[in-house]
């Protein structure tokens, strides 16, 4: 590259960072602009916070139900299984009992 096309190249990238510049200045006045325009944000109301509140509450609630429901479940399971085990136990024994008298 001679001087005459480095020269130009240069005055080229200096236009070209100039466009780029006052692009993103106003790229950013506009979004400053629109911030301020913006109302803030409200807070979150009374009514709102004890709706949570009581939604937390009975989330809670079901989980401990839920969770002492499993339990019955799985102590009604021993048992039926222990149930189930006697009477195999004893359909043995009657079988056993009724090939022995024949």
């Amino acid at each position: 590259m001679n001087a005459r096309e480095h020269r130009q190249k240069r005055k080229q990238w200096k236009e070209n960072s100039k466009v780029y510049i006052n692009k993103k200045a106003i790229a950013h006045r506009n979004l400053q602009r629109i911030l301020d325009d913006t109302p803030p944000l409200s807070p979150i109301s009374v009514v709102q916070q004890i709706r949570e509140d009581v939604a937390a509450r009975n989330r809670r609630q079901m989980r401990k139900r839920r969770a002492i429901l499993y339990a019955k479940i799985v102590t009604l399971e021993k048992r039926m299984k222990n149930a189930v085990k006697l009477s195999e136990k004893y359909k043995k024994r009657y079988l056993r009992l009724k090939t022995q008298k024949n």
